[in-house]
């Protein structure tokens, strides 16, 4: 999944003064600031749960942390719920997680997605 980060950020990102560490700070903000147009995409298949789970609103994003060279990672927290009247299961619970992504010098991020597919119990093994 491809962002682009506002024109403000295209000065600091060529200007040099803030690179690497010095980063996550305004990336956190800015993954905030699109969390609404984000959130859907960045909830995992919660089926190793149980098939019922799913996606409860209220997505929050954490912090971003500084891999390496250009590789990052947001951390954000959500919860999930299943739900079965009619054998009385009424369960929530939260989802710590996080996605890597890289930022290149022209202020594009690219997520990566690819471990956001579907998951089995076998995953636990």
């Amino acid at each position: 999944m491809q962002l682009q980060l506002p024109a403000e950020f295209h000065l600091l990102l060529e200007s040099g003064l803030i690179i690497d560490e010095n980063l996550c700070e305004p990336l956190t903000e800015f993954f905030r600031a699109e969390l609404p147009r984000l959130h859907l995409k960045l909830v995992r298949d919660l089926s190793y749960i149980s098939q019922l789970a799913h996606y409860k609103e209220g997505m929050e994003i954490t912090h971003v942390s500084y891999l390496r060279a250009n590789r990052y990672q947001v951390h954000f927290v959500y919860t999930w719920h299943i739900f079965q009247g009619c054998i009385g299961m009424n369960e929530t619970g939260e989802m710590r997680d996080k996605a890597s992504f890289t930022l290149s010098d022209l202020g594009e991020i690219t997520l990566d997605l690819s471990t956001f597919g579907t998951h089995s119990t076998a995953d636990e093994l």
